[in-house]
Order: C-alpha cells, then structure tokens, then sequence
C-alpha cells in the first residue's frame, strides 16, 4: 500500500514537473495543489508551487503558501529554512527572524546564521547580528559571503562605536572584496 502511494506521488510529480517545463503553469499549478491535498504530508509539491509561484511573481501567493507550510510542518527545520530565505530574498527582515529564531540547531546549514544575522542588521539588532554573523565566520571557511560577512560585522561595530574591533574586519572585508565600493 505504501509503495503504490509513493509511486501515485512520483508519477504525479513528475506529470506536474512536466506541465511546469512545458511552461504550462497553470496546468503545473494545479496539479501541484491536487498534490498538496492529496499528500498533504510530503512537502515536495509545497516547494515546487512556491517556486512557480515567484516565477509568476506571485509573491503574496508565495507567501500564503509558506505560511501554510510553517503550520503544517511547523517542527521541520528544513522548511524553516526554506521560509527564512524565501523572506530574507524578499527583505521581509522580521519575517525572516520570526521563522529562523527558533531553529534548535542552526548548524545543520551554516548559512543560517549569515542569513539571521544580515536580518538582525537590517532591523536594528546590531548586537544580535554580531553573534549569528561571528558564528558564521567561525563555521565557514571558504563561503563567498566571507567578505560581506567581515563588511557586516565592521558595520555593526561602527554602528556601536567599537571602531577598535570594526578595524580588522574592514580589512579582511577589503582583502577578500577589493573591489567593492562599499570597502
């Protein structure tokens, strides 16, 4: 039984996959929402409609569905994520911080605290930003957001009046981001 529901999803997975590269949208659309209620608890098909869905430009459809999804999934750190970075790209700051805050181990994925942290800053909370964006530098060792990460934290400390412990962090952010305007 399990088995014949698992294929039932993949096949229409795949129909709706190739509706949505066919550029049938509408069609792909509702064939991802049959699939939302049909197999409400596999979050496949919630991915995909969020995607179309800022493919169209259909931000407030986009959000409606990953509100949804934060209740259905509520204790699943990956589509918290997933909903911290679709608002973190859509500058929606506190939105992003509501859903991130309560992960219980941001480890899993390094870049959330990069993201968190950046989020905290753009709404102020320089302290906060400090400690996620710190945490970042000491997980990552090679991530592109190296620099922005340094010009952030430079930012914040300027902000705070600590231009002792922005000053290292100015430089690093020079040297990894010469020719960035913002150095």
């Amino acid at each position: 039984m399990k088995n014949e529901k698992n294929f039932e999803l993949t096949h229409r997975l795949r129909r709706a996959e190739e509706f949505e590269g066919g550029g049938k949208l509408l069609h792909a659309i509702q064939m991802y929402q049959a699939i939302i209620d049909d197999f409400h608890e596999d979050p496949t098909a919630w991915y995909k409609l969020v995607e179309i869905y800022e493919k169209m430009e259909k931000e407030d459809s986009a959000m409606n569905l990953i509100e949804e999804m934060l209740e259905q999934f509520n204790d699943d750190e990956d589509i918290r994520l997933f909903a911290g970075h679709f608002y973190f790209k859509h500058q929606m700051w506190e939105d992003s911080i509501r859903v991130l805050e309560n992960l219980e181990d941001m480890n899993f994925d390094t870049i959330t605290y990069f993201i968190y942290g950046l989020s905290c800053f753009h709404t102020g909370r320089f302290e906060d930003a400090i400690q996620k964006l710190s945490l970042f530098l000491e997980l990552e060792k090679d991530s592109a957001f190296l620099g922005d990460t340094n010009l952030y934290l430079a930012e914040c400390y300027m902000i705070l009046g600590k231009l002792n412990v922005a000053l290292p962090h100015l430089e690093r952010a020079a040297q990894l981001m010469p020719t960035n305007p913002e150095v």
